[in-house]
C-alpha cells in the first residue's frame, strides 16, 4: 500500500486511479494508514464519496467508516491518534461531511450514525 501512495498528492487519489491501477481494495486504505497519511489523504476518500459514490462502492463509504468511532474497545487508541490533531475548521468540514452523505444518499447505518453523533458533538 505505501508503495502505491508514495509520492501521490492527496490531489491525485481518485476513484479511477484506485480501481484501475491499486492491486488491493482501496477501501480498506485508510484503515492501515498511519495517521499522518491518514490525515493527508482523507480529503482524496472524502471527495470520492460526496462526487462519485454511486460508482465508487465500497471506496465511497471508506471515509465514513474511517471517521466513525470504533465499536473495539482495543482500536480506540489508534483510531484517536488518527483524529486527534484535526483543527476545529477540520472537525467542522468532517462533521458537514457526514451530513451531506447522510441527506444526499441517504446512508443511515450505524457506523454514519456513530460518525455523526461523534463529530457533532466534538465541532
Amino acid at each position: 500500500m505505501a508503495s502505491f501512495f508514495r509520492g501521490k498528492t492527496w490531489h491525485e487519489i481518485t476513484l479511477k486511479l484506485l480501481q484501475d491501477e491499486y492491486n488491493c481494495d482501496g477501501s480498506a486504505c485508510l484503515a492501515f494508514m498511519s495517521p499522518e497519511a491518514f490525515r493527508y489523504y482523507l480529503p482524496a476518500y472524502m471527495i470520492i464519496g460526496v462526487t462519485e459514490y454511486e460508482e465508487a462502492d465500497l471506496i465511497g463509504d471508506a471515509a465514513i467508516y474511517a471517521l466513525s468511532p470504533p465499536q473495539d474497545n482495543g482500536l480506540i487508541e489508534s483510531w484517536s491518534q488518527k483524529i486527534s490533531v484535526f483543527s476545529e475548521k477540520q472537525k467542522e468540514i468532517i462533521a458537514k461531511f457526514l451530513q451531506f452523505m447522510h441527506e444526499n444518499y441517504e446512508i443511515n447505518d450505524e457506523s454514519l450514525i456513530n460518525a455523526l453523533c461523534y463529530w457533532n458533538r466534538n465541532t
